[in-house]
């Protein structure tokens, strides 16, 4: 049922178009309807000559020497370079074990022994996880062996680790 408002709000709006709008007043997306003139000033003529035409600003770098290098440009900061830097760590390269074929080779075997199948959950495919039963950091001897390891999907791998 409508409300009194909405009732005479139909009644205003009877001899307008049924979106709601009088002719010719706009549309919804802004500016002239299609078709309507612009003002003959401001609308595009062929062959006109652009506004900004000759007067374009002066470059930012105008005064500017170009081809400056600093003084330091190639030079080692020795100060804090090697052994005196805050964050020296002993000379230390960036070891990423899991992009080693060591480990890719292990995960895989991990996976064939375990049939592709979860420990915790039994479900066999999806994505799984290799877990080391005992810690990597700890017994490094035992990073590679296949009986070291399990197969967990990701879910029960953040259960069983928690």
């Amino acid at each position: 049922m409508p409300t009194e408002k909405q009732i005479k709000y139909w009644n205003r709006m009877k001899g307008k178009t049924g979106n709601g709008f009088k002719k010719g007043h706009g549309f919804i997306g802004g500016g002239s309807p299609k078709g309507k003139r612009n003002s003959p000033k401001t609308e595009f003529k062929k062959g006109g000559i652009p506004w900004i035409k000759g007067k374009h600003p002066i470059p930012w770098n105008k005064n500017k020497k170009t081809g400056f290098i600093p003084w330091n440009k190639g030079k080692r900061f020795n100060k804090i370079c090697g052994s005196n830097h805050w964050n020296w760590k002993g000379g230390i390269d960036k070891w990423r074990p899991r992009e080693r074929i060591e480990y890719k080779n292990w995960r895989k075997k991990v996976f064939e022994n375990d049939n592709y199948t979860c420990w915790i959950c039994e479900i066999k495919g999806g994505y799984l996880e290799a877990h080391h039963l005992k810690e990597w950091s700890k017994y490094p001897k035992l990073r590679y062996k296949v009986s070291n390891g399990m197969a967990l999907h990701f879910d029960c791998h953040r259960i069983y680790t928690m």
